[in-house]
């Protein structure tokens, strides 16, 4: 697809994540890409492959799914309501249409099972000095297969961090395309200096998200200040404020249990996610310079009180 199609496509992917609670029309997000409608959703369902207003209804449906899940003490009717839906019966006949299940059977279905509470093992310090150099103090939790998976964990305020970005569309383990064709151009423009930081922002949830071909993230670099772009390269703030920030040391297959362990940590601390603000992981490290070609990696997601 033509860059410009592209960062015409990404622009209303932005808009529509800022507006779930009152979904644009078609003729404003073709307004906001400079084409006509029948053009904007021609060029949309070819680099989505769904159409726009179904990417909207889907959006909106699943971030309910995600909330039902975060937050299991928050009422139905409130979460429906905060995403724009006109009605309970509207709401619960579109949520049971894309789940195949009511709201609170859903909620009892997928909530977070129980844990060990992130106590260590018996055997945890009997592993190499060497593992544990990269994170002091340190939480220890026993994940499936028996392995341990080193974190700490605080709540903090966070900045607002301007970057640069490829969107990525697909599994989130081949994101590291959309960050190799962002250093290409990083590169020339000199913005990869020792000190620079990547990050990936998620704008979807892989746990309700059932296709994972319609996954939406964003390879991301850290610029001190807004810059030009072109091509499929785009730029935006990466939201500041409250939150909570799981810092692991992790493998490639280690990930989705991090956060599934972050999420549980905030809910057992009167927390709860944020709306609105960004979730992203803040890579750390070289993983090829780690002795065991690990990642260390801060998780962030944006919290309230419950």
């Amino acid at each position: 697809m033509p860059t410009f199609h592209t960062r015409a496509v990404n622009r209303a992917i932005d808009h529509i994540n800022n507006r779930l609670d009152s979904p644009p029309t078609l003729r404003e997000l073709a307004g906001l890409a400079h084409m006509s409608p029948y053009h904007f959703h021609r060029t949309f369902t070819a680099e989505f492959g769904e159409t726009p207003m179904k990417y909207i209804a889907r959006r909106r449906i699943e971030t309910a799914g995600h909330r039902l899940l975060q937050d299991p003490d928050r009422p139905v009717s409130d979460i429906a309501f905060t995403l724009g839906f006109s009605s309970m019966p509207v709401f619960c006949r579109t949520f049971k249409h894309h789940f195949g299940l009511t709201a609170e059977e859903f909620r009892r279905k997928n909530g977070k099972p129980e844990s060990n509470g992130g106590q260590c093992p018996d055997n945890a310090d009997q592993r190499p000095a060497a593992h544990f150099a990269y994170l002091c103090p340190r939480r220890t939790i026993q994940i499936k297969g028996g392995i341990n998976m080193d974190f700490t964990f605080e709540v903090c305020d966070r900045p607002e961090m301007k970057v640069v970005y490829v969107r990525h569309k697909g599994s989130f383990r081949t994101i590291g395309g959309a960050f190799e064709r962002l250093m290409r151009w990083s590169a020339p423009r000199g913005l990869l200096g020792p000190a620079v930081q990547t990050l990936a922002v998620y704008h979807d949830d892989p746990e309700i998200t059932a296709d994972e071909n319609l996954l939406v993230s964003d390879a991301c670099l850290v610029v001190p200040q807004e810059i030009k772009t072109d091509g499929e390269v785009g730029f935006y703030t990466v939201t500041g404020g409250q939150y909570a920030v799981g810092r692991f040391e992790v493998g490639m297959e280690e990930f989705r249990p991090a956060w599934t362990t972050l999420c549980r940590l905030i809910g057992e601390n009167g927390l709860r996610t944020a709306e609105g603000r960004h979730c992203y992981e803040l890579y750390l490290n070289d993983p090829q310079q780690h002795p065991e070609h690990k990642f260390i990696v801060d998780i962030c997601l944006p919290v309230v009180p419950l």
